[in-house]
């Protein structure tokens, strides 16, 4: 009769854990991409200012309790990592996460759950937070551009091109109609790749030095087509 008790306890503890819902701590600093039907969640910062290593995804194929939504954790991440900015490439096959507390740039394949540390020829960009990265409308390069230091004193305004085909860097300037225009120095912005090929980048801070001074918002009525401060056309 005892042996009988305990069985049933272990078959409920063991129901119970097949029922149970998995669901993501609270957080912020994270990152999201959108694979098809799946948003996919990597890292982010909790309340206790320690980063996560999670990878996890949501199911929106089909409609769902938004009260309950369909989390799922896929991976640990070889390292705790908040502030970075993620993005397709290699064709729509990967998604390729960057910056933040992580020295290392990772290349996840959906597919088939396989996280890698790609080698990549050429200089990478310094290790940066606050900023965006996005791909070009085949998913083959990823754009990245301004931020802060990790430690969030200094300020970039460069553009940073990682073609994830051949796996190489290259760093670029902004070319305007008839010059080179310097950009400001830039965080905290959205980035949006248009079909047109152009990357539009708005609102955010800026900064009239690598130092952080004189830090002023963006105003977001300047976006014209023809002001390349603004607008990268690739």
């Amino acid at each position: 009769m005892v042996l009988t008790s305990i069985y049933f306890i272990i078959l409920i503890y063991f129901l119970s854990l097949c029922n149970s819902k998995y669901v993501p701590k609270a957080r912020y600093a994270t990152s999201s991409v959108l694979v098809k039907d799946r948003l996919y969640f990597i890292g982010g910062l909790g309340s206790s200012s320690d980063c996560y290593d999670d990878l996890f995804q949501l199911d929106i194929s089909k409609t769902f309790n938004s009260t309950e939504p369909p989390f799922e954790n896929i991976i640990n991440l070889p390292e705790k990592i908040c502030w970075m900015t993620s993005s397709m490439a290699e064709g729509g096959k990967n998604i390729y996460i960057f910056g933040g507390k992580s020295s290392l740039i990772y290349s996840y394949d959906f597919n088939t759950q396989q996280l890698d540390v790609p080698e990549i020829d050429g200089i990478a960009p310094e290790r940066r937070n606050q900023f965006q990265m996005v791909s070009d409308n085949e998913k083959e390069s990823l754009y990245i551009f301004g931020g802060l230091t990790s430690n969030g004193t200094g300020w970039f305004n460069d553009m940073n091109i990682l073609d994830s085909i051949y796996s190489s860097w290259q760093n670029m300037v902004i070319l305007g109609a008839e010059q080179i225009i310097i950009p400001p120095y830039w965080a905290d912005f959205t980035a949006t790749m248009l079909l047109t090929g152009e990357i539009v980048y708005i609102g955010g801070r800026q900064s009239a030095s690598p130092s952080g001074k004189n830090i002023t918002f963006a105003k977001m009525n300047e976006v014209k087509l023809k002001n390349f401060e603004f607008i990268y056309k690739i």
